[in-house]
């Protein structure tokens, strides 16, 4: 159970109405599998992943403003993530302010990433607009299992959750993948563009043939092996090559 001040529209009660607008605000929501079923222990807590749930992979670019307020008056977007303690980030993602222009303001701002996603069924995003002073001109909630990836324009509501006048929008680009371990990146890559990595590898070929290393004397280095986790190993065979320790 969860009490909530409806007297007062702040983060919480936007993130409920959010949460629950995505049911058409009918009122009650569907609990993801693993916390249905009785074999299985949820802890909130944990860092580690859900079994049976995969996690994810969002970034978030917010390109431009449209209509943000009628005043000539600077404008910047924060970027927020809400669900399971490990999966929450709060004030880290904001873009820059954009001076005395709060009709279309253009950020352009690298991509905000959210690496890793625990438990995607809870995660939800929020966007909120602020002036220059710190004021909110608007916000919106999406829960992470809604949202389509691509471009989009994501119309903004009020404090209280409702449609403004000007009818405000951000216009972004959504990324949605599943997370990958980095000691595993290389090997997604090389199965999602297989001639892609097979052009990487016959340029790294040439380049180690050029400098009189053959392709034979280099092994690879299992992640978590103390002073050489990062990188590849080129073993000394025949004198011909150092122990080299490459990025």
């Amino acid at each position: 159970m969860v009490a909530l001040n409806f007297q007062t529209p702040d983060v919480y009660m936007q993130l409920n109405m959010g949460k629950f607008e995505y049911n058409c605000g009918s009122g009650y929501l569907l609990k993801p599998d693993f916390m249905r079923r009785p074999d299985r222990t949820f802890d909130p807590f944990s860092e580690s992943p859900v079994d049976g749930v995969i996690a994810a992979h969002c970034s978030v670019r917010v390109i431009s403003g449209q209509f943000l307020t009628d005043r000539k008056i600077g404008t910047y977007v924060e970027v927020e993530m809400y669900g399971l303690p490990t999966d929450t980030i709060r004030k880290e993602h904001k873009t820059k302010v954009i001076p005395a222009n709060g009709l279309n303001p253009v950020y352009s701002e690298a991509p905000f990433v959210f690496r890793k996603v625990v438990l995607p069924e809870l995660a939800v995003l929020r966007f909120a607009v602020y002036d220059e002073n710190g004021k909110q001109l608007g916000q919106r909630i999406l829960p992470l299992d809604g949202l389509q990836a691509g471009y989009r324009h994501i119309s903004l509501r009020s404090d209280t959750n409702q449609t403004m006048v000007l009818a405000p929008t951000l216009f972004v680009h959504i990324v949605i993948k599943t997370y990958v371990p980095d000691e595993l990146s290389g090997l997604v890559d090389a199965l999602a563009d297989p001639r892609a990595y097979l052009s990487e590898q016959k340029k790294r070929q040439e380049a180690l043939a050029h400098m009189g290393v053959d392709d034979s004397d280099i092994v690879e280095v299992p992640a978590g092996k103390a002073a050489m986790t990062k990188g590849k190993v080129l073993q000394k065979t025949n004198g011909s090559a150092a122990n080299l320790l490459s990025e």
